[in-house]
């Protein structure tokens, strides 16, 4: 066995995503994954609360916001099932999630203070709520919840991810169009053929 798993290392070491796969794959319980064997990512799981006072912030709200994602109130993801995946403690995820609670509790204070909503045109009402993804968007004539990619450089039109049958399709939508309940640091996107671009034909 350990010399299948010596093998395998050696072809995980030419990989070029193997820090994205040491990083990310702890929680598997069999066989080589980034470079580890399961004995290795043992040892590695049992220094994870210890490791985890030293990340950086940005590190330990990343790891918050998805573990929080995987404790949603309704059905969430058991505690064993989530250290066999992540190889986080129950405490240390605790930790982590209650953080980026914080986090996105002082978040919408300040967003509060700032955003001024403009008057809206016709159409669906936004919910009060938060979704799961990053904003609503008005969409065929309805509300979606949608992911954020990105804005043109004046910030009137968004591009956002919204899902369309039984996949997901990526479109422009007028930023009027757009609330966003987890708001993100702005992507500027070129928009190719933007209806009121100076290229655009007179109606």
């Amino acid at each position: 066995m350990q010399a299948a798993w010596d093998y395998a290392k050696t072809i995980c070491a030419r990989c070029p995503v193997l820090e994205e796969c040491h990083r990310d794959t702890l929680g598997e319980d069999f066989g080589v994954w980034g470079g580890r064997d399961e004995h290795e990512r043992h040892l590695e799981r049992r220094k994870l609360p210890r490791k985890a006072k030293s990340w950086e912030p940005a590190l330990r709200l990343a790891w918050g916001k998805e573990l929080s994602r995987l404790r949603p109130k309704e059905a969430p993801v058991d505690w064993a099932d989530i250290r066999r995946m992540t190889g986080i403690t129950k405490t240390l995820a605790e930790e982590l999630i209650q953080e980026w609670r914080e986090h996105r509790k002082a978040q919408d204070v300040q967003a509060a203070t700032v955003v001024i909503d403009l008057p809206l045109p016709s159409g669906p009402d936004f919910p009060d709520v938060r979704g799961r993804r990053d904003c609503w968007v008005r969409h065929n004539s309805r509300v979606a919840d949608a992911h954020y990619h990105g804005q043109t450089a004046d910030g009137r039109w968004i591009r956002v991810q919204v899902k369309a049958g039984r996949g997901n399709t990526l479109k422009w939508v007028k930023a009027e169009n757009v609330r966003f309940h987890d708001p993100k640091p702005p992507v500027i996107l070129e928009y190719v053929g933007r209806p009121d671009g100076p290229n655009a034909r007179a109606s």
